[in-house]
């Protein structure tokens, strides 16, 4: 017969012991260095992140947009490298947020990610794509690939700028700005835990031996 205190013991536990976030950490790029401010040509940006050895919650895209221009945008993902993507189509990617009428002021916008869950020890791809005339200023300094910011749980690499729709690319492009995270953690178990199912678990067996005693 399944123990009704025990089921009920162990739901208490995993809710206690579920994952939850950490302060907010801001990792930017911080650097300007060759950064292409306001180019027509360039209207997205799509670079890759990888994850260290634990999982984060990813809150927010700090991103730097055209000058003065009114646009929808739109952030999108996908599970693994961009390279692993159709290059030219946005069937591979998820839409994450959608932003209507964003003004850019030239300097680091906030876009919210709906905290995307990002698992540890693994690589993702982001694009922040603008229509209607928006577009991404970026950064232009060293590679495509190269690690251009990183801490002990998260890197950004640099990636490329986009046209719009996707068909035109331009390498060795960055994030101008960073990203906003949350490291997920497991909560510890209260110390008297282990007690409290001890308890149940002899009230339990207490209950079945005096409903098994004949009157």
């Amino acid at each position: 017969m399944t123990n009704p205190l025990a089921t009920t013991f162990g739901s208490l536990a995993l809710a206690l012991a579920a994952t939850a976030p950490q302060a907010a950490t801001l990792l930017t790029n911080g650097t300007a260095d060759g950064a292409s401010f306001d180019d027509p040509d360039f209207r997205g940006l799509m670079f890759d992140i990888t994850t260290g050895s634990n999982s984060l919650t990813l809150t927010d895209i700090i991103a730097t947009l055209h000058t003065g221009v009114t646009a929808d945008y739109a952030v999108y993902y996908y599970a693994g490298s961009y390279a692993e993507t159709e290059m030219g189509a946005l069937g591979d990617w998820t839409l994450l947020t959608a932003f209507d009428d964003l003004t850019g002021t030239g300097s680091e916008q906030s876009l919210d990610t709906t905290d995307l869950l990002l698992e540890a020890d693994s690589t993702y791809a982001l694009l922040i794509l603008g229509a209607s005339g928006g577009g991404v200023n970026a950064s232009w300094d060293g590679s495509t690939g190269d690690v251009i910011a990183s801490d002990d749980n998260l890197s950004i690499e640099n990636g490329l700028s986009v046209s719009y729709p996707l068909g035109t690319y331009y390498y060795s492009r960055g994030l101008l700005g960073g990203l906003v995270y949350e490291v997920n953690s497991e909560v510890p178990l209260p110390a008297s835990l282990p007690l409290l199912a001890a308890g149940l678990g002899g009230i339990w067996s207490l209950r079945r031996r005096k409903a098994a005693r004949p009157n």
